[in-house]
């Protein structure tokens, strides 16, 4: 069996719907500019999410006030120290999908 990225049929097909989508919502374009561009200065760059426990690690995220690429932390026990997991900004700069 021919995985799904791999098969040209169901590659024509999606493009065939993206193609037929751009062109039916074509007149909502600054309609759907304004409404992205209205709940983006709703979000607040201060805005952390909220805690979650993975195993024994309590895990967060923070965005930075310059960017919205975020940093995952945790804190390993319940009092431990609150330690960087993982830094999005130093993987955008290697990854372009981050960036």
């Amino acid at each position: 069996m021919v995985a799904r990225k791999e098969n040209p049929e169901v590659t024509a097909y999606l493009e065939a719907e993206n193609a037929y989508t751009d062109v039916i919502l074509k007149p909502t374009q600054d309609l759907q500019e304004k409404l992205y561009q209205e709940m983006l200065g709703r979000i607040q760059q201060t805005d952390l999410s909220v805690p979650y426990v993975c195993a024994t690690i309590l895990i967060s995220q923070k965005p930075r006030k310059e960017n919205s690429i975020r940093f995952i932390s945790g804190q390993f026990g319940e009092n431990g120290p609150e330690e960087l997991l993982l830094d999005l900004n130093a993987l955008a700069k290697a990854i372009a999908f981050l960036d």
